[in-house]
C-alpha cells in the first residue's frame, strides 16, 4: 500500500489538530529518525514548535523486524528543563519502538510527560496507538506500507 504526499500532508495536519483541540502543551518535539523526520517537520511547522530534536531508533531491517537499537539520542543539555515532549514517527506498527522511545525519555531524560504522534497506524497488528494519528490503516498481513521516502531503502511495492 502506497501512501502519496497529499495523503501523508492531510494526516500530518489531522495529528496537529488533534495536539492544538488537546490543549496540551509542548515543550519540545523529537523526531524519530529517519523515517519521521519528514513527518515531524510538518507537524512542527502546523503547531509551530521549533525546538525539535531527534533520536534514530530502529527495529526494521528492510521488511524484516529485528532488536531495537538506538543509534543516537540527543545531547542531555538539549532537554534541560523539558518537561513535555511530542514524538513523532511516519508510522506505528506494533507501538513496541514508539514505547521504547517513550520510556527511555521518561526514565533515562527525566521529562514529566511524553505524548506520542504519528501519520499512520498500523491497524492489525497495533498493541499501543499513539495519543495522536492521521490515520489507522487496515492492511492485508502481507501488504508493508509505503511512503515516498521508502524509495531510496530499495522497496518496491
Amino acid at each position: 500500500m502506497k501512501i502519496h504526499w497529499e495523503e501523508i500532508e492531510r494526516y500530518a495536519d489531522i495529528v496537529a489538530k488533534k495536539v492544538l483541540d488537546s490543549h496540551y502543551k509542548f515543550d519540545i518535539i523529537v523526531g524519530i529518525a529517519t523515517s519521521g523526520l519528514v513527518p515531524t517537520t510538518l507537524v512542527s511547522k502546523a503547531l509551530g514548535i521549533k525546538n525539535v530534536v531527534t533520536i534514530s531508533a530502529s527495529s526494521y531491517e528492510g521488511y524484516k523486524k529485528g532488536s531495537l537499537k538506538f543509534l543516537n539520542l540527543p545531547r542531555i543539555e538539549y532537554l534541560k528543563g523539558v518537561k513535555n515532549v511530542l514524538l513523532v514517527d511516519d508510522i506505528v506498527a506494533t507501538g513496541g519502538t514508539m514505547e521504547a522511545v517513550r520510556n527511555l525519555f521518561k526514565n533515562d531524560f527525566d521529562v514529566l510527560d511524553v505524548k506520542t504522534s504519528s501519520l499512520v497506524v498500523s491497524e492489525r497488528v497495533c498493541e499501543k496507538y499513539p495519543d495522536f494519528y492521521g490515520k489507522s490503516i487496515l492492511r492485508e498481513e502481507d501488504d508493508f506500507i509505503f511512503f515516498p521516502w521508502d524509495k531510496y531503502e530499495g522497496f518496491t511495492e
